[in-house]
C-alpha cells in the first residue's frame, strides 16, 4: 500500500493507466476519423481533473470538455494546450477572459449566441447547443427558422454544433434525437452555419451507436463505469473497461462488543451476538452515501466482505469484521475497488446507495487526499 502524503487513515487510489487505456479501448469502437473529446468535468467525476487530463494528453487525447469556466481556466493553467469546449453557458462578462485562454464555448440560447459573437467579443470558438429532447438546454429545432438572421450573423465564429441524448442506450430515443439533430443540422447549413457535429457520450458510444458524427465525448466509460442507462438495460460493455478508482482505509478503533450493543446515530443497528466492530475514519463529509449504512454498503478486508452496520456518521462509519481472526490496526479496508480476488465496483456501490455511479464519483471530495499512479 501507499506510502500517504498526509496523516488521514483514509484515501483515494486514481489509476491514470486505466484511464488511459479506457480512452483506447473507447477509441478502438470508433472510426479512425472520429476523436474523443474526454470529459472531465466535476474534476473528472471525483477522479481528478488535472491530473486526469494531464495523463491523457501526454497518451494523445488533445480534446476536452467540461462544465464550467473555472474548470476550464484550471486546465489551461495546468498545462492543458489542447482544445477546451465549456459545455454550459458562461456569463457575458466572462467570455473575454475565456478567449484569451483561447476556449471554446457553447452557445444554448439565442441570448448566449449574442453574447459570444457581439461586437470586440467576436471569437471563433462557438459551439452552438441543440435541444432535440433533453430539455435543459439548447435552441429547440423548432425554434431554428425564427433565429436565421442571428445564425447568419454568427456564422463566421460557429465551429461546432452538439447536443445530448437523454439514453444514448436506448436506440428508439437515440433515433428520434439523431433524427431532430439531422434536421437542425440540415436547417443551419440552409442559412450557412457549419460546424462539427457531436451528440454521442458514453453509452452511446458503447451501443456503437455512432453515427455522423465528427467528435464524441465519453465521460463515466473513461473512468471504468458502464453508465447507468446501459447497464439498466441489461447490457454488457463491447470493451473491457478498467475501473480507475478506489477508497480505501485504515481502522482507528477495533472493540469487542456484547450483544445488544447499540451502534451509530439513533441506535438503528444492534449486535445480536458477542461482536467484533472496526471503525473506519471515512464518513458522509468525505462523499460516502449516507444511504450505504445498515449493512446495504460493506467493505473488503483481507478478500472477505464485512458489513457497514449502524448509520454513517460525517466522519466515520463502523463494519462488523466478527468471525475474522488477526484484523489489526494497520490492515486496510477497501470500500471501493479489489482487494485479492474480490471486488467493489463503483455499479455494486451505486447500486447498494440507491443512485447512480457518476454520483459516488463525485461525492467523492478533496478532503480524501488522492494518490496517482
Amino acid at each position: 500500500m501507499p506510502i500517504l502524503p498526509t496523516h488521514r487513515r483514509a484515501w483515494i487510489e486514481v489509476d491514470l493507466d486505466a484511464v488511459v487505456a479506457n480512452a483506447a479501448a473507447l477509441g478502438s469502437l470508433l472510426p479512425a476519423s472520429v476523436p474523443l473529446m474526454a470529459v472531465v468535468k466535476a474534476d473528472a467525476y471525483g477522479h481528478g481533473a488535472i491530473p486526469v487530463s494531464l495523463a491523457l494528453q501526454r497518451a494523445g487525447v488533445d480534446r476536452f470538455g467540461v462544465a464550467t469556466l473555472d474548470e476550464a481556466l484550471a486546465l489551461r493553467d495546468a498545462g492543458i494546450d489542447g482544445r477546451i469546449l465549456v459545455l454550459y453557458d458562461i456569463p457575458p462578462d466572462a467570455v473575454v477572459d475565456a478567449a484569451a485562454a483561447k476556449l471554446e464555448l457553447s452557445a444554448g440560447s439565442v441570448a448566449a449566441l449574442r453574447a459570444l459573437t457581439a461586437g470586440a467579443r467576436r471569437r471563433r470558438y462557438v459551439h452552438l447547443k441543440i435541444d432535440t429532447g433533453m430539455t435543459r438546454q439548447g435552441i429547440p429545432v423548432a425554434e431554428i427558422p425564427a433565429v436565421e438572421a442571428d445564425l447568419r450573423d454568427a456564422t463566421p465564429w460557429i465551429t461546432g454544433i452538439w447536443t445530448h441524448l437523454r439514453d444514448g442506450a436506448d436506440a428508439a430515443s437515440a433515433a428520434g434525437q439523431r433524427e431532430a439533430f439531422g434536421q437542425a443540422v440540415a436547417a443551419l447549413a440552409a442559412v450557412g452555419v457549419h460546424g462539427e457535429r457531436h451528440a454521442s457520450a458514453s453509452a452511446a458510444i458503447l451501443s456503437r451507436a455512432v453515427a455522423d458524427e465528427d467528435v464524441v465525448r465519453p465521460g463515466m466509460a473513461l473512468y471504468g463505469a458502464i453508465p447507468d442507462e446501459f447497464s439498466a438495460a441489461g447490457r454488457s460493455s463491447p470493451i473491457v473497461l478498467r475501473p480507475a478508482m478506489a477508497v480505501r482505509a485504515r481502522p482507528v478503533r477495533l472493540v469487542d462488543v456484547p450483544a445488544g450493543t447499540p451502534v451509530g446515530y439513533g441506535g438503528t443497528f444492534v449486535t445480536a451476538a458477542e461482536s467484533r466492530l472496526a471503525t473506519l475514519p471515512l464518513g458522509y463529509a468525505d462523499g460516502i452515501a449516507r444511504t450505504l449504512g445498515n449493512g446495504h454498503g460493506s467493505a473488503l478486508v483481507h478478500g472477505q466482505a464485512v458489513p457497514i452496520v449502524g448509520r454513517i456518521s460525517m466522519d466515520s462509519l463502523v463494519v462488523d469484521v466478527t468471525g475474522l481472526p488477526g484484523i489489526g490496526p494497520n490492515d486496510v479496508f477497501t470500500l471501493l475497488g479489489r482487494d485479492g480476488d474480490r471486488a467493489i465496483s463503483i455499479e455494486q456501490m451505486a447500486a447498494a446507495a440507491g443512485t447512480i455511479p457518476q454520483e459516488i464519483g463525485v461525492r467523492l471530495n478533496g478532503r480524501l487526499p488522492r494518490i496517482f499512479g
